[in-house]
């Protein structure tokens, strides 16, 4: 199985993305996580890395669900930051 790579740009973006752990409340915050999940995880499946900026502006992701949808897709394995490999 080969290893996804998440492009945060920088240690202050990396580090910023695993302590960011804003009150997530209500099912349609929940849905619009998973959503982001599994877009990001399409664009993993085809391309094997993506940058926190082609999340935001492409596939239309705020910034805040961005960062809690990777932290997700850190803590399953799914993924690791560019100095993990």
């Amino acid at each position: 199985m080969s290893t996804n790579v998440i492009s945060a740009g920088s240690t202050f973006v990396q580090s910023s993305i695993t302590t960011i752990m804003g009150s997530m409340s209500g099912q349609s915050i929940n849905d619009e996580l998973e959503r982001a999940c599994e877009k990001i995880k399409e664009v993993l499946d085809s391309t094997g890395s993506i940058d926190l900026p082609r999340i935001v502006q492409e596939l239309k992701i705020p910034i805040d669900i961005a960062i809690k949808a990777i932290n997700k897709l850190r803590q399953l394995g799914y993924v690791k930051f560019e100095n993990e490999l």
